[in-house]
């Protein structure tokens, strides 16, 4: 579609009130550099876009595809706005920003916690990605028969149990 000075909506209509600027001035009528003035709700795929949305997107067999970057675009993003929606291609992942920093959204992967034996040495097996370091685990023991029970990482013990680090909670996924 190519437009010059086209206005779509009630408030356009024989309105003296929004007339087309012709030079830059005090901002009372349509700015001359605009192109195209859409008020109201729009729909794509529908003639009849609900009331309460402000564009309505409607197909039975097409998507909607959000931007699509590396996460090297992504994060170049000059102070990204709370509610922005990217697909990382470098993640494969579809990223909402939350106003503080980018969240992956659900699904897409397959995840396991990985209890390695090690403290301090966080990996996962070949093919699957390491997504977070989940910290120690180990055991919660306590009185003359020391019985034990499984700490997970990051949680602690009873108090005036004694606490023991056996290895590293990995997140791993794919």
């Amino acid at each position: 579609m190519r437009s010059q000075r086209l206005a779509i909506g009630d408030n356009y209509i024989d309105n003296p009130d929004y007339t087309w600027e012709e030079e830059n001035g005090d901002g009372g009528e349509i700015d001359y550099l605009a192109d195209l003035v859409v008020e109201g709700n729009v729909g794509i795929g529908t003639t009849n876009p609900n009331p309460n949305s402000i564009l309505e997107l409607s197909s039975t067999s097409k998507a909607f595809i959000p931007p699509r970057m590396t996460t090297a675009q992504k994060n170049a993003i000059s102070s990204p706005t709370a509610g922005m929606l990217v697909y990382d291609t470098t993640e494969g992942a579809l990223y909402a920003h939350n106003g503080s920093t980018w969240v992956a959204q659900g699904g897409g992967s397959t995840c396991y916690v990985d209890y390695s034996s090690a403290v301090g040495s966080c990996s996962c097996p070949s093919g699957w990605t390491l997504k977070k370091d989940l910290g120690s685990w180990g055991s919660c023991y306590y009185g003359p028969d020391n019985a034990n029970f499984f700490r997970p990482p990051g949680g602690g013990c009873y108090s005036g149990w004694s606490s023991g680090n056996i290895g590293e909670g990995c997140l791993c996924c794919q």
